[in-house]
């Protein structure tokens, strides 16, 4: 299985979608505290990464010439 680096984001309920990741979940955790110190009655939720998708580009291939196709 490939695998790739864990972050972590911070994410306010009722706000936007997070847009900074954070290389630690302590440096999260500051971000966090520190958003909840400036938006007092907000409340943000530290997130970490588990698992991430990607659906592979197109792949063409080349119909045989010498199948026997009935319409």
């Amino acid at each position: 299985m490939d695998t790739f680096e864990t972050f972590w984001m911070v994410w306010c309920r009722g706000g936007g979608p997070p847009t900074e990741m954070h290389i630690t979940q302590s440096i999260a955790e500051a971000e966090a505290k520190r958003l909840a110190m400036t938006h007092r009655g907000k409340e943000f939720v530290v997130l970490q990464s588990m698992r991430s998708v990607r659906i592979a580009d197109v792949q063409w291939r080349e119909a045989d010439p010498n199948a026997d196709v009935h319409f």
